[in-house]
């Protein structure tokens, strides 16, 4: 995949990030006042039944405004870290899968990239920390959106095999991506919507880890890259 392929590059990447960072605790009201809530739903048949094996029937269900569905995501059941007390997304494989995501409407990816109403799984990836990607995002953690009929498998998938098919999701070579901010660890292990810097809008969720406790995870639904 080519270097360019995450969110483009250039010296004028820099200084997005330069921008960010100035206006990091700027919180504007253009987010939208979306909400979320714990269902029962049922995992969409189309996804396999051994990825369906190790996901949790308690999903989440964020919603518009107007109280539509905007999307459905069921974590996985537990994450198979044997580190207990993992507390970083360093723990974490690139290729792990780590849930499952339904789009009801139609999205945008983290790097403007439409993706159309359909069953994502959601598998953790790092962009390469080089020149082509400098400035790209405050943060070097994504999950890949790889639509769920090509993923087949819960096993961790080798990076270029899981860029490839993320690719798939937008029609194109580049994978289709969700930010990952730090997780801020709360009173309650709820889920929640939190407003970020830059009309970033983050859904945090914790899951259970093999290892003993939880990994929380902070995934940006709304907001995208500044380069262009």
């Amino acid at each position: 995949m080519s270097g360019r392929g995450w969110a483009g590059a250039g010296f004028l990447l820099t200084i997005a990030l330069i921008c960010w960072v100035g206006t990091e605790g700027a919180i504007r009201a253009d987010v939208p006042k979306w909400t979320v809530k714990p269902v029962e739903a049922a995992i969409p048949k189309s996804v396999s039944a051994s990825i369906q094996a190790v996901l949790s029937p308690a999903a989440l269900e964020v919603q518009d405004e107007t109280g539509k569905p905007v999307a459905t995501l069921w974590r996985r059941k537990e994450l198979p870290l044997q580190q207990k007390g993992a507390n970083s997304y360093a723990a974490l494989a690139e290729g792990m899968l780590i849930g499952l995501i339904q789009w009801h409407q139609p999205w945008t990816d983290y790097r403007k990239q439409k993706v159309k109403p359909g069953v994502y799984t959601l598998r953790f990836a790092r962009q390469p920390m080089d020149g082509d990607h400098m400035g790209t995002a405050p943060y070097n953690e994504f999950l890949l959106l790889v639509p769920a009929a090509l993923d087949e498998k819960p096993d961790t998938l080798m990076v270029d095999e899981l860029h490839e098919l993320s690719g798939k999701t937008v029609g194109r070579k580049h994978p289709s991506m969700m930010l990952l901010f730090p997780y801020r660890k709360g009173n309650s292990d709820a889920a929640t919507l939190t407003a970020r810097p830059q009309d970033h809008l983050t859904l945090d969720f914790v899951i259970p880890v093999g290892g003993g406790g939880t990994l929380g995870f902070a995934l940006t639904v709304v907001g995208h890259t500044m380069a262009e």
